[in-house]
């Protein structure tokens, strides 16, 4: 497994430092997506996507929330795509895990709906959609915390006998 992730590695960083150019072929599909599914545990997950055009490829990075208060996005896994028709195969890896999802292009390359699976896990196909965001898209329901103003900080009481600063 070490010898697939580093080669899956290898490839990805080759495909990321190559020139971007557009393929005739290829639909407009760069863009940042909202993205919807339901993860291995049956819990629904909601974050980002972020689609690049890399040659003939695509680009993917799956980006979520970490946890904290701030809500500060964390890349959970990157993909190499290729898109062919109405179709877009992706193979991707995180983490924690490597796999496929192939995603249908639907309503003008604005909603793509996908079936994915992750390598050596125990065969179920699970679900993905993803959304396209435009440039007027501000609040795209993520529902993250928002961000307190800060406050300015008061200094300390002075200690007697204390040093002063």
């Amino acid at each position: 497994m070490r010898w697939f992730t580093a080669s899956t590695l290898a490839t990805l960083t080759t495909i990321v430092a190559a020139p971007t150019a557009r393929s005739a072929e290829q639909p407009g599909l760069a863009g940042l997506y909202l993205c919807d599914g339901i993860d291995v545990t049956g819990s629904a997950y909601r974050g980002f996507v972020e689609i690049a055009s890399r040659g003939d490829t695509l680009v993917l990075t799956w980006m979520f929330p970490d946890g904290t208060e701030r809500g500060e996005l964390q890349t959970s896994a990157i993909g190499v795509g290729i898109a062919t028709g109405e179709s877009l195969s992706v193979s991707y890896f995180g983490k924690t895990a490597a796999g496929l999802v192939v995603y249908r292009i639907e309503n003008g390359n604005q909603r793509l709906v996908g079936k994915w699976t992750v390598a050596g896990g125990d065969g179920v196909v699970y679900e993905e959609v993803l959304t396209r965001l435009g440039a007027g898209d501000t609040n795209p329901g993520l529902h993250l915390p928002s961000h307190p103003q800060p406050q300015p900080q008061k200094k300390p009481a002075p200690v007697p006998g204390g040093i002063r600063l």
